[in-house]
């Protein structure tokens, strides 16, 4: 359609589904800059995450107003819409697929039902609404605090890590779906094979971001380290 950027076409897509009933100040939080966004690589979904600063009044009544259209417009796919509450989902994660429903009694779709299922989302979603305590590795915070100071000016800053948990710094997998770190260009060790086929399928280990060299601009690039005989011996391999 044109969009300049995916956070572009997320907005025309939500205002199309909604059949345009929002005023243009909800549209425009979407398309902001820097709004949160975590991407899915199981869909190949980007999940945007735009927080209100105030209360919109037909953001509350947008579903009786939906359901009180005679004729919806060309494009909407929805027969009805439903505010889902995040929280109690998350009191429910731990159901099974059947028995998976939101308060008003609609059952989950299997996108919704993975999502609560995907615990990085769940950490992201949780952090972007203010209920969780966001935690930065002192390496990072140094090198957000001299790009706010303008320090950095066009030159690269390597920031090493070691990964010693899921769910923190150190976990490629969950540090380059998160917003802090939408500037940050990661390295990961690849093997041969898949380098030189191009593969863009997730690896093992910190392979797992291996879908993002896929990107314009790309957000990982791998190094191969070894073949299927395992790591080399020599840099001369």
């Amino acid at each position: 359609m044109g969009e300049s950027d995916a956070a572009k076409t997320a907005a025309r897509e939500f205002k199309e589904e909604v059949a345009n009933l929002l005023p243009p100040a909800v549209y425009s939080v979407l398309t902001g800059p820097h709004v949160p966004h975590v991407y899915l690589p199981q869909g190949k979904y980007v999940l945007y995450l735009p927080r209100l600063t105030r209360r919109f009044d037909a953001l509350d009544k947008l579903p009786e107003r939906f359901k009180g259209l005679r004729h919806k417009p060309v494009g909407v796919e929805a027969e009805s819409l439903h505010w889902v509450d995040w929280e109690t989902l998350l009191e429910q994660s731990g159901a099974s697929r059947s028995a998976l429903h939101d308060p008003s009694g609609l059952s989950i779709s299997n996108f919704m039902f993975k999502c609560l299922e995907d615990r990085i989302l769940r950490d992201e979603v949780q952090r972007v609404c203010g209920l969780k305590e966001l935690k930065v590795h002192p390496s990072m915070m140094q090198l957000n605090e001299a790009e706010s100071e303008g320090k950095t000016g066009h030159h690269t800053i390597l920031v090493p890590t070691v990964f010693s948990g899921a769910g923190k710094v150190g976990d490629f997998g969950w540090m380059i779906r998160r917003p802090e770190y939408a500037r940050h260009f990661f390295i990961f060790n690849d093997n041969e094979h898949q380098y030189r086929c191009n593969d863009l399928t997730a690896g093992l280990g910190n392979a797992v971001i291996r879908p993002y060299k896929d990107g314009n601009p790309p957000r990982a690039w791998g190094i191969p380290t070894g073949d299927s005989r395992g790591g080399y011996h020599r840099l001369s391999e």
